[in-house]
Parts: C-alpha cells; structure tokens; sequence
C-alpha cells in the first residue's frame, strides 16, 4: 500500500483555483494539469496571502501555529526579529570600519556620504507607508553638499485613508493643500534615484537618514526602487563615530548625537527647503525633506569644527546655510537733550527720573524737563491755590492736572493726578481741611533714591523708618 501524499499550502492554493480554471478554459482539468498552469501565479504571491494556505495545511496535520492577536504566527514574528538584529548589527560593523578605515589614513575630511530624508501621505493600519517626497544630498567634510535630489510623487492613497492623509498633510509638508501640485510617477523617480546614487567598489553605498525615521525611509524607497534596492543606515550612529574618533578625548553616546544632528537653530531657515515648500508654503519649510537632508549636513559640519580640525574654511550653501538677505533700511536718528544749570537744584524734587543721553554720555534729568521744555520756562506764581475738595465726604476731584517746575527753596509738590482722577481720603472736621489717614513704615516706602539725593528724604518728611505725617497734610490752610 503506498504512502499517502502530504498535503501542502501549494495544494489547498490548486484546490480552490481548479474550479476558476475549469470555468475559465471550458474544460475539466486533471490534478496533473493544474499546477503547470497555476503555479507562476504562486510564484508571485506575496507571503501575506500564502499564510492563508500555510494556515489550512497546519491545520490539516494537526499541527497548528500559535498566533498573535493580528493573526500573524509567532514564529514569522521571531524570524523578523532575528533579521531586524542581524540587520542592526551588520550597519554598526559597516560604520565603524568605514570610518575606522578613513581615520587611519587621514582622510575623513574626504569620505563621501548620501544623506537622504523621507515622507509620506499616509500610514495604514498593516503598515504601508504611501511615498510622498524624497530629499537626498551628496555630502563630504571637504566640499559640503556636492549635489542634491528631491523629487514630490504623486499622491496614491488607499481606499478609505483620505482624511487621514488629508489631516497629516496639513500638520507636517503640506503637499496636500496645493492644487498645482504636481508629483512624479514612480517609474520616473525610480530611474532617477538610480541615477543620482553612484557605485562605489561594484555595490551601491548606504543612505543615511535618522534612526528614528529610519523605517519609514526603508519602506518609501522600498516602494520606489524595489525591496532591498538601497541599504539605509542611521545617520546618528554615523555621527557618533565621526565626533568620537576626530574628538578622542570627549567621544559622545548616541543621544548626544542625535540631539546635535536635530537642534531647532535652522528648523526654518529659508533658504534649504525645495523650490516648491519656498513658493507655495514656506511655513511647512521644516517638514521639507531636502530641507531636513541638508540640515542635517549643515550641523555634522557645524559641530566637527572644520577651521580648527580640518583647516577646511567654511563656505555658503556648502558647509553653511546661505545668508538670510535682510530687509529694510537702518536709520540713525540723532536724539535732542536739554540741558540746565538748575539741573542739581532740581534733582532733589520727588518727580520721577528719565534716562537722557547727549554728547555721547549719559545724563539723568527729570522727566519733566526731558518732555516739556517751554513749562519751565513759564514764570511760576507766587502764591498757588490750593485745590479744594468738592463735597464733606472728604474725597477731592481734580479738575485740571498742571505740570510746573517747582522753584528752588520751595517745597516739593508731590505728583499731579491725571486729569478726573479722584484721591482717597478721610472727612476731617473742617471741608476744607482733609487728612491722610494712611500711614505709610518703612516696607512700603523705596528709599532707595535718599542715597543719590539727600535732599529727598528731608524735604517729603522721611526720617529713618518714619514718614511726618503732619508735612503731608497738603490743601490744609495755615492759621
């Protein structure tokens, strides 16, 4: 008795296209014709949809995988793991003899590398990022940027992720708001990236973009290129070793690295992002990702210290951003100071202070003098009219506030009150005659001006830490 057949995923894939055959030929189709005829269609089916198949023959033998809550077996999960690490490992290795390599032979000023940036319309839930626009810069210590490519593709959004591209757009590049925007077919930014990336030692060298934006870069370039096409490898770590072996005596870790390579000091400078963000949305710049790609450059160049390291001399739009044209016109307009030999006998009034400067030096004058020059100049009465209060109430209404020199040897006034204003104080027995009822120690008195005019404090009744309530009892009338 013969051994029975095991039956694989490739036979439960023929079992339920034998049907879609027969219907399609006219014809009923032997078991030994079926597979010449399906299996180039296998052949190209994604591994997604052969775990459907792959599923049905384990359960068959009894045998059944464990799985995830996605419905993914947890062995596929663990395999892509191992890759990711062996992945991981082989970057780290790769980088550090490049770099090693170029250390060793004084010519890490001259190592060309690719720094490329990334973005997307949007991410669906199984993980298909749908390309939006590439950034990438030829970069070396020595010459700077020697060349850049960008390149924005057209927008292909899945079924049903319209608003979540829509909302991603308006909140990162933009390339969504415009309708003149016009993107670039796959096939053409494929030939052209191909183009632009030259072979160095018969194999394409790695694209360097940040770590944490690293999966995103090798799934859009997947999608353009091909899967595998380009190795892409993290531009922190490439930092690192660059700062670690050019600096030995202060290397620095990898959040060090990363922290130097994304400072917000060019986030917005006008002139790295692409033609289109400086035409159509300039306040999206940031989100560029030619503009991203070159800031990254502009700051490994900034922090490795070319002139001191290298000898290298910076150059614009290089090593340096290019300088921002400045607008408008700078005007010196000269400012007038009056002076006046009353100027010491009038520091000692308790009018506020204004700074003035004049003949290149710096002077204080009272602020009355500084902004009103012909008041003083007015002949002061002999005897003033005190202001009277309007009701027995004991609150006074200012009709008219007058600003006037005070003469020397008078006591000083104390500040006139805006216009309408109404001063607080307590009914005494006479209408005439209000009070202060305040009282006023030492905490709440800045005493800090008695220094530079002593005659301050004697003449506003400030002794010590005491105020002499009698000589504020202004608008009183003498006996």
């Amino acid at each position: 008795m013969g051994r029975k057949k095991q039956q694989n995923d490739f036979f439960f894939f023929m079992m339920e296209k034998k049907s879609e055959v027969e219907k399609k030929m006219g014809k009923v189709v032997s078991m030994a014709e079926l597979p010449g005829m399906i299996y180039p269609e296998w052949k190209a089916m994604p591994e997604e949809e052969k775990r459907k198949y792959r599923n049905m023959s384990a359960n068959k033998r009894g045998d059944v995988e464990r799985l995830d809550c996605r419905g993914i077996p947890l062995a596929e999960i663990q395999q892509e793991q191992e890759k990711k690490k062996r992945k991981i490992e082989e970057m780290k290795s790769y980088i550090a003899n490049n770099v090693s390599m170029l250390h060793s032979g004084n010519a890490l000023h001259c190592g060309k590398f690719y720094i490329v940036s990334a973005s997307y319309y949007v991410l669906t839930e199984e993980g298909h990022y749908a390309p939006a626009e590439i950034g990438l810069v030829q970069f070396s210590f020595q010459r700077g940027i020697i060349k850049e490519f960008h390149m924005i593709l057209k927008p292909v959004i899945p079924l049903s992720y319209g608003y979540l591209a829509q909302v991603y757009s308006e909140m990162n590049h933009k390339l969504l708001e415009e309708e003149n925007t016009v993107g670039e077919d796959r096939e053409a930014a494929a030939t052209a990236l191909k183009e632009f990336v030259e072979e160095e030692s018969n194999r394409l060298p790695p694209l360097y973009t940040l770590e944490a934006e690293m999966p995103q870069a090798e799934a859009v370039l997947s999608e353009i290129c091909g899967p595998g096409y380009f190795s892409v490898y993290s531009v922190d770590q490439l930092f690192q070793h660059l700062y670690s072996v050019t600096f030995a005596d202060n290397p620095i870790p990898l959040s060090i690295a990363s922290d130097m390579l994304t400072h917000c000091s060019l986030d917005y400078h006008p002139s790295l992002p692409c033609e289109w963000h400086q035409t159509y949305q300039k306040d999206a710049g940031r989100y560029c990702s030619l503009a991203c790609s070159k800031r990254w450059a502009y700051h490994m160049c900034d922090n490795m210290k070319l002139l001191e390291t290298f000898g290298i001399q910076p150059q614009e739009g290089k090593h340096i951003p290019e300088p921002i044209p400045a607008f408008g016109i700078v005007v010196d307009v000269p400012r007038h100071t009056f002076k006046d030999s009353s100027v010491q006998s009038r520091g000692a009034s308790n009018s506020r202070v204004d700074r003035s400067y004049g003949d290149g030096a710096s002077s204080f004058l009272p602020r009355q003098q500084a902004n009103s020059f012909k008041s003083r100049s007015k002949e002061v009465p002999k005897n003033p009219k005190p202001e009277k209060p309007q009701n027995d109430t004991g609150f006074s209404f200012t009709r008219k506030a007058k600003v006037e020199a005070a003469p020397a040897g008078a006591p000083a006034r104390g500040p006139a009150r805006p216009k309408g204003s109404w001063s607080n104080a307590v009914a005494s027995p006479s209408p005439r005659a209000p009070t202060l009822a305040t009282s006023f120690s030492a905490s709440s008195v800045d005493t800090s001006c008695e220094e530079d005019f002593p005659a301050l404090g004697a003449r506003n009744g400030f002794s010590g830490n005491s105020w002499n309530t009698s000589s504020h009892k202004r608008g009183q009338k003498k006996n």
